[in-house]
């Protein structure tokens, strides 16, 4: 009889054992979730389709050259705000002082300057419409549309003084998108811009 419950004990406790493991397992679990974050892309190019250069050298009194600066934002990138500022530039500082002069004058002049959702705020004019590669809303209207030589008021002695030629030089930026103003997501970036040109 001791037998029997010495037997029936271990049966018992074994029992008991595969209970508790059982249970163990059945209230134990696991599970995990990765998230996987990665860093943006942020691509514009500036596209200028009239612009001719072959019409560079036709630099006289009257003359109008087809310049029309777009940006664009490329395949992939974030959503982006986007400015440009351009700069009048001659080769040799007496010509830029005679250039300075003739812009100054309006004897040099950008026509459509600031177009459609353009505004002007300190040196950038700033697109007040952010470019979205998902929507199709990928590119600018035209900062502007032509160069031109005024026709009166113009003397070849004025040409004279820019010899060499000039350079209109646009130069555009993007911010990612991260608020609804341009203004602040400019500002929060002008570090990293400061940077670029450093």
């Amino acid at each position: 009889m001791k037998k029997k419950i010495v037997v029936l004990s271990m049966a018992i406790a074994l029992c008991a054992v595969m209970i508790v493991g059982g249970t163990l397992a059945y209230f134990t679990d696991k599970d995990q979730a990765v998230n996987t974050f990665t860093v943006g892309d942020l691509d514009i190019t500036l596209t200028e389709t009239e612009w001719n250069p072959q019409d560079a050298h036709k630099v006289v009194p009257g003359a109008n050259f087809d310049k029309n600066p777009v940006i664009n934002l490329e395949t992939g990138s974030e959503d982006a705000w986007v400015r440009a500022k351009f700069v009048f530039t001659a080769k040799t500082a007496s010509q830029q002082t005679a250039l300075d002069a003739l812009v100054a004058a309006n004897k040099i002049t950008l026509t459509g300057l600031a177009g459609t959702n353009w505004t002007k705020t300190g040196d950038y004019y700033y697109y007040t419409v952010k470019l979205e590669d998902e929507t199709g809303k990928n590119a600018t209207t035209a900062l502007f549309t032509d160069v031109n030589i005024a026709g009166s008021g113009v003397s070849v002695a004025d040409l004279e003084g820019i010899s060499d030629g000039f350079n209109v030089t646009v130069t555009a930026e993007a911010v990612q998108v991260i608020s609804d103003s341009y203004v602040a997501d400019f500002t929060a970036a002008q570090a990293d811009l400061n940077a670029l040109y450093a």
